[in-house]
């Protein structure tokens, strides 16, 4: 007897010629070779989409904190309560706006992927904005994926305050084997932290391609990236090893150039953006549009403004 097909179940990828597609989505397994294979193969075609809009949300980003700054110094000329009011406002201005405008290129990013396998998918610079239409549930992800991972940092931190109070009561400076006591203690604390980092890394990518809560989002994360955590570890390395293989050249280019090279960043950037993009839809089956479903249509993506992309009756995260 055949058993059932599991989207989750480990599987072979094959690795065809450059300017193929290089996985199967929702294969259940992420495979370091082929997500950097197809991440390349995306940002051939839409690199340069992807380099403007990395480079608006940096310049919004820069732009923000310009303002913070301006506020800060004109009220501080006036009146240094003034001052101090205008940075508190700009603050709370970045607090709200930055996770949303800091999605935007995540979605490009999984968009330009998708669009590889199904031409149905729309790249468009628009929707560097996209974190503004669910700007709640994006707000509300952001942190509390920060508080998850925050925890293990702020038990090690009372963990290693309590023993140096333990040992020295504040009194005095700490020894030396006191001071490598302490570190020892936060390693595990530290282990934790990167741990709950992959294991909900996810979480934005279910909040924008599945249209799930924060909440939601995250649990589907750490479902998805169950034994997969040390292949999302590789991935970061691999593109650790990448970045300092190009760091030499990018920076003699840079210099020649009186700076401009300094731009290639930006590219780096949307191709880590891919590749993360590309190990999540190996695990996750890509989205069926309702629309086109019911016209008989392929599965598709999201347009900026489209209200679902994956219907609730074809969730397979959706405990039964």
């Amino acid at each position: 007897m055949q058993q059932p097909n599991n989207p989750y179940q480990p599987g072979r990828v094959d690795l065809p010629a450059p300017g193929s597609f290089v996985f199967t989505p929702g294969n259940g397994r992420i495979e370091i070779k082929a997500a950097f294979l197809a991440a390349r193969d995306a940002f051939r075609k839409h690199w340069v989409l992807g380099c403007v809009a990395t480079i608006a949300v940096q310049f919004i980003s820069f732009g923000i904190s310009i303002v913070m700054q301006i506020f800060q110094a004109a009220g501080t000329l006036i009146q240094p309560e003034a001052g101090a009011a205008g940075a508190g406002v700009a603050g709370l201005v970045s607090l709200f706006v930055s996770p949303a405008i800091a999605v935007g290129p995540l979605y490009i990013a999984l968009n330009a992927v998708d669009s590889m396998h199904n031409s149905s998918v729309t790249v468009a610079f628009e929707q560097v904005f996209i974190g503004f239409k669910r700007f709640w549930t994006i707000f509300a992800a952001y942190w509390l994926m920060g508080l998850v991972a925050a925890l293990p940092l702020i038990i090690g931190g009372a963990g290693i305050a309590g023993y140096l109070y333990a040992v020295t009561t504040f009194a005095r400076t700490p020894e030396l084997n006191e001071i490598l006591v302490a570190a020892a203690l936060g390693i595990p604390a530290l282990g934790v932290f990167f741990y709950l980092i992959l294991r909900i890394y996810f979480a934005f990518y279910f909040v924008l391609d599945q249209q799930t809560g924060a909440l939601e989002g995250i649990r589907r994360s750490w479902l998805v990236t169950e034994n997969q955590v040390g292949a999302l570890l590789g991935l970061a390395l691999a593109f650790m090893g990448l970045f300092l293989l190009l760091l030499i050249p990018w920076l003699l280019v840079s210099i020649l150039t009186c700076g401009v090279g300094f731009l290639a960043i930006f590219g780096l950037t949307f191709f880590y953006g891919l590749v993360n993009a590309t190990a999540y839809r190996m695990l996750v089956p890509l989205p069926q549009s309702a629309g086109s479903q019911a016209q008989g249509g392929t599965p598709g993506g999201l347009e900026f403004g489209a209200e679902q992309r994956f219907p609730e009756e074809k969730n397979p995260y959706q405990a039964g």
